[in-house]
């Protein structure tokens, strides 16, 4: 008996070695393949019975899909499913190894192709992704499932794929869960956190068996966050630090500061900064209307202008700076903004929103690290860590010495 079962594992051990990228899609169920008694944990012995239920066609046997399934459920997960706790502290729990995707967010996607596991995305964003043919390529051509806040749940249910990827909720009701099948799992992340950048590239390695992957990104963003900025900022006295004031540009009218639990605050105090808008109440979003009068009396010593929803200014598909300058010299000329110091001083700064709400703000902390401090960080080139990011993590041939605009202060022009 125990050669019998010797030989099951060699059998095993060479189905699970099968690539899975070629094979075809079929129901993820809700328990392991050949979990007989559905117990959450497959045995040596249930996935022998599978083998041999297989290999003698029983009336009722794994087909062979599903037996490279558990193999590979047996091998590399030791015999147990995969669970996560998500952004909106829901358990997701998988059990087969994930072969489709549909990813509704932008941040989630560029994870997908830090951990390389691109080719197992079937449908995309129509607002978030779709757009984005510099910087997505490939999944720029796949099938529209709709926005984040408005899915087309239908498209979705289509594609049938194993898992969906999109973002947490804030408010209301995307209708996601609403009579979603079982065999699909729902995944919501909150990726554009630079706090939780970790973490939840570490998670999407787990989910898709990329853990090796996310842990090569991690060591290249904990370099630089940790390891760089983090760690010269700590030396710096608390009334030394720089007071920053960090508007969301274009959204609901201007006036509009990142506050405690934003993206842009995160990236202001990772890079030794006070966030003049932290403590102020919030309702909702961490994002507050401010008025003129508060901004005047704060005095902020640098400006950051986050620029979002502007496509034809800024980002990847953009290669000239020349609307970016006009809308900082704009800015600098708003009433009253010429008695601030951060504007008499030429501090005030343009960046994209995919350098501060993304897996890459740990790029936008690199910028914002050296216009608050350029001493300190005089031997920080953040071009060239973008630059090191697009090739060895996001495999783009895209030069940024010739092609794209993500930040803006007079002396750049």
């Amino acid at each position: 008996m125990k050669k019998t079962i010797s030989n099951l594992l060699i059998m095993t051990l060479l189905v699970s070695c099968v690539s899975l990228a070629i094979l075809p899609l079929v129901a993820a169920g809700i328990s392991i393949p050949g979990d007989a008694d559905e117990n959450d944990e497959l045995t040596e012995g249930e996935l022998a019975d599978a083998i041999l239920s297989h290999v003698y066609e029983r009336e009722e046997h794994l087909e062979l899909d599903e037996l490279r399934d558990a193999a590979h459920v047996y091998v590399r997960w030791k015999g147990k499913p995969k669970t996560i706790v998500d952004a909106m502290n829901r358990t997701v729990t998988i059990y087969k190894p994930v072969k489709t995707m549909v990813v509704l967010t932008y941040p989630v996607a560029e994870a997908i192709k830090i951990v390389k596991a691109e080719s197992g995305v079937v449908g995309v964003s129509d607002g978030h992704i779709l757009p984005k043919t510099a910087f997505f390529p490939i999944l720029s051509e796949l099938p529209d499932v709709g926005t984040p806040p408005n899915p087309d749940k239908e498209e979705i249910l289509k594609l049938n794929p194993d898992i969906i990827f999109t973002g947490r909720i804030l408010g209301g009701n995307d209708g996601l869960e609403d009579n979603l099948p079982a065999k699909i799992a729902l995944v919501r992340w909150d990726m554009g956190r630079l706090e939780r950048i970790t973490a939840n590239v570490n998670h999407v390695g787990y989910l898709l068996d990329k853990e090796d992957k996310a842990k090569e990104f991690c060591d290249f963003y904990e370099k630089y966050i940790d390891e760089t900025i983090k760690q010269r900022v700590s030396k710096i006295p608390e009334e030394d630090k720089v007071r920053v004031y960090i508007e969301m540009e274009g959204h609901q009218g201007g006036n509009m500061a990142f506050a405690n639990g934003s993206s842009g605050h995160e990236i202001c105090v990772a890079a030794g900064g006070i966030n003049i808008a932290a403590d102020l109440p919030l309702y909702g979003a961490p994002i507050v209307r401010v008025e003129k009068e508060w901004l005047m009396k704060e005095g902020p010593e640098v400006i950051i202008i986050v620029v979002t929803g502007r496509p034809d200014l800024c980002g990847y598909e953009v290669d000239d700076p020349k609307e970016m300058k006009e809308l900082w010299e704009d800015a600098v000329k708003r009433p009253g903004w010429e008695n601030l110091s951060a504007v008499r001083n030429n501090r005030v700064y343009l960046i994209h929103k995919d350098l501060v709400g993304s897996t890459a703000n740990f790029i936008g902390a690199t910028y914002v690290a050296k216009w608050l401090y350029p001493e300190k960080f005089s031997d920080l080139n953040p071009k060239a860590v973008h630059q090191e990011y697009l090739t060895n993590f996001q495999r783009l041939n895209y030069n940024l010495d010739e092609h794209g605009v993500f930040v803006y202060h007079k002396e750049d022009s």
